[in-house]
């Protein structure tokens, strides 16, 4: 719900385009803090930043998605965009998979929250819709 009620402000101040990138090495640092958990309050207070990363990403890059495509294709576009969205959850869920098993979950933490973040300052380059 904070994400909800922050995102709008948010992208008004910075932009869609700083708000995606700073949610996800948001999301990387809360990935990080759940690797480092110790206790079930740290867990929760990572999961929430996460929480808090995922929606506001989502939402922004939904809008980005849905303003680029012209109003006649609007319904394919997001079917398609959901899709591989979709499908690339199976693929992350895989590799993740395999790299907890080959490390440990907060090793494979730690691997995920590096990439996503260093993929997080990458986008910052980039404009959206």
């Amino acid at each position: 719900l904070a994400a909800g009620v922050a995102v709008p402000p948010l992208r008004r101040w910075v932009g869609g385009s700083a708000v995606v990138a700073g949610a996800a090495v948001l999301m990387a640092a809360g990935m990080a803090m759940l690797g480092a958990a110790g206790s079930f309050g740290t867990a929760a207070a990572a999961l929430t930043v996460c929480g808090f990363a995922w929606v506001s990403c989502l939402v922004n890059l939904n809008v980005a998605v849905q303003m680029s495509a012209t109003p006649a294709l609007r319904g394919r576009t997001m079917s398609i965009y959901l899709g591989l969205f979709q499908g690339s959850f199976a693929l992350g869920s895989l590799a993740a998979g395999a790299t907890a098993k080959l490390t440990g979950i907060p090793v494979a933490l730690w691997i995920f929250a590096a990439g996503l973040g260093f993929a997080g300052c990458l986008t910052a380059r980039h404009r959206l819709p």
